[in-house]
C-alpha cells in the first residue's frame, strides 16, 4: 500500500513498503515516521520549500538521509546526498533523477518499492503577464524540453505546480505535463501561500481540464491511500 499525505504548500509524505519519503517539507504537523527508513528530500532553498529544521528528524529518529539540491546548505554529513541536474543516483535503496527547474534548483523523479513519484520543486511553466517576452520564451522553452526528459516515464504519484499568481496562465505547465506523460494521480501543490485550495477549485472546471480530471486529487484530504 502507498499513502500520501498533503502537509502544507509543496510538502508531501509519501509512504511505501519500506520508506517514508518527505518532499519540500519546511512546516506543518508530521506523523510518527516510526519503523521505516526515512529520506528527506529538499529541491532547492527557497524558504517555502526548504527549512533547517529538517534536521531535526534525525534527533528524533534513528534512520535518517537527506537528498539536497547541491547549493542549499554545506553540511558534511554521510547521510547527506547533494544532487545537480540531469543525474541520476542510487541513494539508501532508491532510484533517484533530477530535471533542471525553470525557478531555482531541481525537480525529483523518484523509484521506490517499484512505484515512481515525480516532485516538481519549482519546476513550472512559469508565464507572468508584464514579464518581458523573452523571459516568458525561456520558461516555455526549458519547461517542454525539461518534460519532454520524462514523457517516457510512467509515473505513479505527481506533485505538480498550481499556482494561483498566475492567474489566467496557471494550469499551462499541469496541462503541458499531462498531456506528454502517463501519470496515475496527479497532486497540485505550491498553492497554500497564495490562498489555499479555494483558490485553484475554478481551475477544475477550465475546459482543457476536464480529460484529466479523474487522476487528478482534487479533494481536500490529509491523507490518500492506495
Amino acid at each position: 500500500m502507498t499513502t500520501i499525505a498533503r502537509i502544507y504548500h509543496s510538502g508531501f509524505l509519501v509512504e511505501t513498503e519500506q520508506y517514508f519519503l518527505l518532499f519540500d517539507y519546511y512546516t506543518g504537523q508530521l506523523p510518527d515516521l516510526s519503523g521505516k527508513k526515512i529520506i528527506v528530500f529538499a529541491s532547492h532553498r527557497h524558504g517555502d520549500h526548504y527549512s533547517e529544521q529538517i534536521f531535526q528528524l534525525e534527533k528524533q529518529y534513528d534512520d535518517v538521509s537527506y537528498v539536497l539540491y547541491h547549493d542549499i546548505v554545506n553540511r558534511p554529513q554521510q547521510n547527506i546526498l547533494y544532487v545537480e541536474n540531469h543525474k541520476e543516483y542510487e541513494w539508501e535503496g532508491v532510484s533517484i533523477r533530477t530535471l533542471q527547474s525553470t525557478d531555482e534548483g531541481c525537480a525529483f523523479v523518484v523509484k521506490a518499492d517499484d512505484k515512481v513519484f515525480y516532485h516538481a520543486g519549482d519546476l513550472n511553466w512559469w508565464h507572468w503577464e508584464g514579464e518581458p517576452e523573452e523571459f516568458n520564451g525561456w520558461q516555455e522553452e526549458t519547461y517542454k524540453k525539461e518534460t519532454d526528459r520524462i514523457k517516457e516515464t510512467e509515473i505513479d504519484y505527481a506533485f505538480v505546480v498550481l499556482d494561483p499568481r498566475q492567474e489566467q496562465n496557471a494550469t499551462l505547465g499541469m496541462l503541458e505535463l499531462l498531456k506528454k506523460c502517463s501519470i496515475k494521480h496527479v497532486f497540485p501543490m505550491h498553492f497554500d501561500y497564495w490562498g489555499g485550495k479555494e483558490a485553484i477549485l475554478p481551475y477544475f472546471d477550465k475546459e482543457e481540464m476536464k480529460p484529466y480530471l479523474s487522476i487528478i486529487e482534487r479533494e481536500d484530504k490529509v491523507s490518500f491511500e492506495y
